[in-house]
C-alpha cells in the first residue's frame, strides 16, 4: 500500500512535459529501472541523503548499481550486497535475457526430454550480466570468452523438473533448481561420464562435455547453439540449402541488433551464379541476405545433434564434427554433403552504421566473435539497448542507406547519441560507465527525457 501512495504522490508530483525532475524524481526514476520496485520512502538511506542534498539522484543510483558488483567464491560470482545487490542483478539478468531472439529450447519429448534440466535459456545473457557486474571482465567479453557459465540460484530450491538424478544416461547431471538469481556460476566443460552405452553405437559411451564451449562468448556457448540452430534432429550442412543459418541470423540480431539484409543489393552482386542449382544463387535480391548468414553459419558447419537419452532422461546436446577434408575454394554455389566435414571457414559480411562494408574471414565461432568484438557495432547495438530501456527512445543503428524515409531531425540526434555512448563503451569496455553516462545525460533529467526540445 506504501509503494502504491509514493507512486501516485509522484505522478501528482510530476512536472510538465519537457521540465527538469527534481533529485528526489530522478533517483525514483533511475531506481525503478534498476531494481523493478519503488525505493522504500521511510527506510531508503539513499533516498534520504537526496532529499536532504548530502548526494546527488545520479551518484545515489550508481550506488545502486554497485550493489550488484561481484565477488568471486571459488568460480561462483555473486553480489557484494546480498539484499539490493540481488534484486538489481536480477532485474538486469531478466533485461539481458529479454534482448535474444531465441528464447526457448527444443521441445519434442521423444529426443529432448531433460535438455532444460541442465541447461537455462538465459545462460547467453549471463555474458552480459557478468560484464556489468565484474569490475575486471570488460565488454569485449561478451563475444569472447571461452567459459560456459550458467545463472546461480539460491540454494534449496526445488528442482526445475521432478527427474531423478538416477534417471538420467550420464552420472551427476547438473540439474537446475527454481529460486532466486544470486550470481554467476563460471562452470566450466562439466563433463560426465555416460551410464548407458549402447553396444551397437560406439558414441553412446563417449564422455559427454555438457558445458563444451566453441568459443566466441555468447554466440558459441551450449545454452545458445541448441536456442538458436533450430535444425532437424538428422541436420547436416551441404553447403547450399541445409546451412545452420537461423544460428546466423540471431547472431545479426542479438549481438548487432540488426535485421536482414544488411548489405546492399550491389554487394550480393559478385555472388550470383545464373546457373547455380541452388535456387537463391541464381538472383541478389536472394544472395542479399544469403551471402551474410550462409557464410557466418559456415563456422558451425559441423554442428549436429546429439541425442543421449535413448534408455534414460538425457536431452540434446551440440556436437561438432570435426573437419577431415581439405577446404572448398569460396562460397560454394553447389551443395556438397561433405561440406560439414570441411574446415569452419567463413565470413563475416554486412554494412555497418557508417555504411562502410565489413568483409571479414573467419574460422570458427570463436573468430567470429573476436572479429566482432574489434568492431563498433556491437558496442553500439549495446548502447541501443540500454538507451531504450532506461528511456523507452529507440534509435535506428544500421547502414545509412537504410534511414527510415521520413526520419527527422530528432531520430538522427538519437542515432548520433547511441554511436557516440557505443563507441565509447568500445574504447573503454566498461558497462557501468555507459549506464552512468545514460544517467548524467541532459535528456534523462527531463520528464519526457528531451523529446519534445
Amino acid at each position: 500500500m506504501r509503494t502504491f501512495i509514493v507512486a501516485f504522490c509522484l505522478v501528482l508530483a510530476a512536472p510538465a512535459a519537457g521540465a527538469p525532475l527534481s533529485e528526489v524524481a530522478l533517483y525514483h526514476r533511475c531506481y525503478v529501472r534498476l531494481t523493478g520496485e519503488f525505493p522504500d520512502y521511510l527506510t531508503d538511506t539513499r533516498l534520504a541523503q537526496v532529499r536532504s542534498s548530502a548526494m546527488t539522484a545520479v551518484d545515489a543510483c550508481m550506488e545502486v548499481v554497485d550493489a550488484a558488483t561481484f565477488q568471486n567464491q571459488g568460480g561462483q560470482e555473486t553480489p557484494q550486497d546480498s539484499d539490493l545487490g540481488r534484486t538489481v542483478l536480477a532485474a538486469f539478468q531478466t533485461l539481458h535475457s529479454s534482448w535474444f531472439l531465441n528464447r526457448v529450447f527444443p521441445s519434442d519429448d521423444d529426443i529432448s526430454l531433460g535438455t532444460e534440466s541442465v541447461y537455462e535459456a538465459g545462460e547467453p545473457a549471463a555474458y552480459i550480466t557478468r560484464a556489468l557486474f565484474n569490475r575486471a571482465v570488460p565488454a569485449s567479453s561478451i563475444f569472447t570468452a571461452q567459459d560456459h557459465l550458467r545463472v546461480l540460484r539460491a540454494p534449496g530450491g526445488p528442482p526445475l523438473f521432478e527427474f531423478e538424478p538416477s534417471e538420467f544416461a550420464y552420472d551427476n547431471p547438473p540439474l537446475l533448481t527454481i529460486g532466486e538469481v544470486v550470481g554467476i556460476d563460471i562452470a566450466g566443460p562439466l563433463r560426465r561420464s555416460m551410464r548407458i552405452v549402447d553396444p551397437e553405437d560406439p558414441e553412446s559411451g563417449a564422455d559427454l562435455e555438457i558445458g563444451r564451449h566453441l568459443g566466441g562468448g555468447f554466440i558459441g556457448s551450449a545454452g545458445y547453439l541448441l536456442q538458436s540452430v533450430k535444425e532437424t534432429l538428422d541436420f547436416v550442412a551441404n553447403g547450399g540449402r541445409k546451412m545452420p543459418r537461423k544460428w546466423a541470423k540471431a547472431v545479426l540480431h542479438d549481438a548487432l541488433c540488426r535485421e536482414l539484409p544488411v548489405v546492399r543489393t550491389e554487394d550480393a552482386i559478385p555472388y550470383v551464379v545464373a546457373d547455380s542449382a541452388v535456387p537463391f544463387r541464381r538472383q541478389a535480391r536472394c544472395s542479399q541476405c544469403h551471402a551474410t548468414i550462409d557464410r557466418m553459419a559456415s563456422t558451425i558447419r559441423g554442428f549436429r545433434y546429439r541425442v543421449v537419452g535413448d534408455e534414460g532422461v538425457g536431452g540434446l546436446f551440440g556436437a561438432m564434427s570435426p573437419p577431415v577434408l581439405s577446404a572448398e575454394s569460396g562460397w560454394p554455389a553447389v551443395e556438397d554433403p561433405e561440406f560439414g566435414e570441411r574446415p569452419t571457414r567463413g565470413t563475416l559480411y554486412l554494412r555497418d552504421h557508417a555504411g562502410q562494408l565489413i568483409d571479414l574471414p573467419l574460422d570458427g565461432p570463436g573468430a567470429l566473435g573476436a572479429r566482432l568484438a574489434e568492431l563498433d557495432g556491437p558496442y553500439i547495438c549495446l548502447a541501443k539497448r540500454y538507451y531504450r530501456y532506461f528511456t523507452g527512445i529507440d534509435a535506428f543503428i544500421g547502414d545509412p542507406d537504410n534511414f527510415p524515409a521520413g526520419a527527422g531531425s530528432r531520430d538522427a540526434y538519437y542515432r548520433n547519441l547511441v554511436i557516440d555512448l557505443g563507441r565509447k563503451l568500445r574504447a573503454d569496455g566498461d558497462l557501468r560507465a555507459l549506464i552512468e553516462a545514460i544517467f548524467r545525460s541532459p535528456d534523462y533529467r527531463e520528464s519526457d527525457f528531451g523529446v519534445s526540445r
